[in-house]
C-alpha cells in the first residue's frame, strides 16, 4: 500500500510541475518553471515535516509518503535542474547557469528553512528535525 501512497503523490506532484513550467514558460527565457518548483516544494516540504513530525504517531506514515515522498518529491526535481544548467551552459550562457545552479541551490535552502519555521509556528513548537 505504501507504494501506491507514493505513486499517487507522484503523479499528482509531477502533473503540478508541468503545469508551472507550462505557467510560466512565456515569462522569461530563464527556466523559471524550475526554479519555482524547487524553491515553492523546498518551502512546502520544510511547512509539512515541521507539522508532521510531532503529529506521526496520529496521522501515520501513509500520509508522509503521499506528501513528503510523492507529491512534493515529483512536484520537485534534480534532474530537470541540471538539465536546464547543461541546456544554458551550451548555449552559451556560463554565467547563467551558474546563477542557476546558485539560485536553485540557495533558494531551495532557504525555501526548506522558512517552510520549517512556518510549520514549527502552526504546530505550535520547535519539534524535532
Amino acid at each position: 500500500m505504501n507504494w501506491l501512497w507514493v505513486a499517487l503523490g507522484g503523479g499528482l506532484g509531477a502533473s503540478l510541475r508541468y503545469g508551472l513550467a507550462v505557467w510560466t514558460s512565456g515569462l522569461t527565457r530563464w527556466p523559471l518553471g524550475t526554479l519555482s518548483a524547487n524553491v515553492l516544494g523546498s518551502c512546502l516540504l520544510g511547512a509539512f515535516m515541521a507539522w508532521w513530525l510531532p503529529r506521526s504517531a496520529l496521522v501515520g506514515e501513509p500520509l508522509r509518503l503521499f506528501v513528503a515522498i510523492g507529491l512534493l518529491g515529483g512536484f520537485t526535481t534534480f534532474s530537470t535542474f541540471s538539465y536546464d544548467t547543461l541546456a544554458l551552459a551550451s548555449a552559451g550562457r556560463p554565467w547563467t547557469a551558474l546563477a542557476n545552479v546558485l539560485l536553485n541551490l540557495l533558494g531551495s535552502l532557504a525555501g526548506v528553512w522558512l517552510g520549517w519555521m512556518i510549520g514549527r509556528y502552526w504546530a505550535g513548537g520547535p519539534g524535532p528535525v
